[in-house]
């Protein structure tokens, strides 16, 4: 039914309560689950230096430097993520880009031909995504496959059992 699951991750408790689900969905018949994670380019720009007194080239070099340091640390986390799912006998890729959240997420599920983004919610009273809507609102209306959301509130795993 889903044998490819696109499931980008945040690395937010909602994320892992929707990790949990895609866990259980080698009984569902997936064969490969890609961990996506989106280094939000406003963030990136937010924590790269800008420092005024440095030459342009030697900030360059720092903002490039910081940029990585934010990819390793996402690759590291999301490698955790891969070796449970091959453990439990689901092929798994990791995929880590830089752009704006909700559109690399669409983007990706459309080249990887995904059979069903899987991703979590969580609420915000943030007041740009009250009027913008979250990613995961945008990534639903947008979306051309199916699109599994997962509470942060989910107590229970999903058992497909």
């Amino acid at each position: 039914m889903f044998r490819r699951i696109l499931f980008p991750t945040d690395f937010s408790e909602s994320s892992f309560r929707a990790f949990d689900c895609v866990k259980s969905f080698r009984k569902a018949g997936t064969e490969e689950v890609i961990i996506l994670h989106v280094l939000d380019e406003y963030e990136v720009d937010l924590v790269k230096t800008g420092i005024g007194w440095i030459n342009s080239e030697k900030m360059a070099e720092y903002d490039s430097a910081i940029e990585s340091k934010m990819k390793e640390n996402a690759r590291q986390k999301a490698e955790g993520m891969k070796n449970t799912l091959l453990e439990s006998g689901i092929n798994a890729r990791i995929i880590i880009v830089k752009g704006v959240v909700d559109k690399e997420i669409l983007s990706c599920a459309q080249r990887e031909r995904a059979s069903v983004i899987v991703m979590g919610r969580h609420s915000s009273d943030n007041l740009k995504e009250i009027i913008l809507g979250t990613t995961s609102e945008r990534v639903l209306k947008q979306a051309r496959m199916p699109v599994l959301m997962i509470n942060e509130d989910l107590t229970s795993g999903c058992d497909l059992e």
